[in-house]
């Protein structure tokens, strides 16, 4: 090889060295943001699921709550006849 290719060798080898470190560092922040990602996103169904819950609790409850005091057709009282 002739002296004249060597600076740009070294050269084209450091930058080659320079690109794998930083895809590595690249990587490495994908895959921590992915983590991060499906983290969140699994507490937001938590969120979502335990919301969802209560409300329908609440609703059940108060359905009944208001369907004991109330009634479409009041039923006559029945006198006893055998008083």
């Amino acid at each position: 090889m002739s002296a004249s290719l060597q600076p740009q060798m070294a050269d084209q080898q450091s930058q080659i060295k320079k690109l794998q470190e930083r895809m590595q560092v690249d990587l490495t922040t994908a895959i921590e943001d992915k983590a991060a990602a499906h983290r969140e996103g699994f507490i937001f169904g938590i969120d979502l699921g335990v919301s969802s819950t209560l409300t329908s609790f609440a609703l059940i409850f108060g359905i009944r709550k208001l369907k004991q005091n109330f009634s479409v057709i009041k039923k006559p009282q029945s006198h006893d006849a055998s008083a």
